[in-house]
């Protein structure tokens, strides 16, 4: 290192040092000249991860700490100086296509990190309900070309550790035991939890803690589209899943009120769209009559009949 040019190289092996989960490396660094305050754009290849340069992106040390869910790194970059509760990118989104920018609670949530999640919910006592709720802004991938499309915009860390494929039920725990937010939706497809767990959760014990300790209602509640959780269940073909949600659906709506009211409830808006649709026809023909009665010079009923 002594013959290193720590101005050019120096953020790397930063980069590197916490990655790895090294203090007295990064103390070194730091007695060296290197700033915590100056992540590097790119970084080198990983021998033990050789995905790790092409998955990087610049954000700040702390929240390098955090995606790797290493606690004793997280708490040394605190004491020497770096804010526990910075913005950053945190991950790519699920197509890769975005980068997703949060706060670390939304880090550990997303990455499934127990331990951290619990030192980081600890930390956020003074201010813990705005930590826990924040929403997540999403920017296209420096290798992204084209139009930009949301993915994980405005989900909280409730809803990140939810559709993670890295989905930790005790993370889920911390999060409602500590003010999370459990009624927030989807924006663009007005999605409760419940939808997003049917639609991309891979740990069933999740839904099935969701349901049984919140609200159970949710179970029949429906999207913009119309669908409750269970339909997005069968769609998707996730047939342990659906058996789950029916499962659920019969313990908490044992009358079946709840069913009967949402079959009838769907049973209203198809009745209605037909309608709606029939008056569509309706009038469509009636403009037809109207143009070949001006055309040909006669009444409306009189071309009526002739057809």
């Amino acid at each position: 290192m002594d013959n290193a040019d720590l101005i050019a190289e120096g953020p790397d092996f930063m980069a590197s040092a916490v990655r790895a989960g090294h203090p007295k490396i990064i103390d070194l660094l730091c007695k060296k000249g290197v700033k915590l305050e100056y992540p590097p754009n790119n970084v080198s290849m990983a021998g033990d991860d050789p995905l790790w340069s092409v998955n990087y992106r610049k954000t700040p040390f702390l929240l390098q700490a955090c995606q790797m869910g290493n606690v004793d790194v997280v708490q040394h970059l605190v004491t020497l100086g770096q804010p526990l509760f910075q913005l950053g990118h945190i991950m790519l989104s699920r197509r890769k296509a975005n980068s997703v920018i949060s706060n670390a609670v939304a880090c550990a949530a997303y990455h499934g990190h127990e331990k951290l999640m619990k030192f980081l919910l600890t930390k956020a006592s003074a201010s813990l309900s705005d930590e826990v709720n924040v929403a997540c802004s999403e920017l296209n991938d420096i290798h992204k070309t084209g139009d930009y499309k949301s993915e994980f915009a405005d989900y909280t860390p409730l809803m990140l550790a939810i559709v993670s494929d890295k989905a930790n039920l005790e993370v889920v725990k911390q999060l409602l035991a500590s003010q999370s937010n459990f009624n927030v939706r989807e924006k663009s497809t007005g999605n409760n939890i419940l939808h997003l767990a049917a639609a991309s959760c891979p740990n069933l014990d999740i839904i099935d803690y969701l349901v049984r300790s919140l609200n159970q209602d949710m179970l029949f509640e429906r999207n913009q589209k119309g669908d409750t959780p269970l339909n997005i269940c069968v769609n998707t073909k996730n047939k342990p899943a659906t058996e789950l949600m029916e499962k659920l659906q019969a313990t908490y709506d044992k009358s079946g009120d709840k069913a009967d009211a949402l079959f009838n409830s769907l049973d209203a808006e198809e009745k209605k769209k037909e309608r709606e649709q029939q008056k569509k026809k309706e009038k469509k023909y009636a403009q037809k009559l109207k143009k070949m009665a001006e055309r040909d010079k006669t009444t409306v009923e009189e071309t009526a009949a002739r057809l």
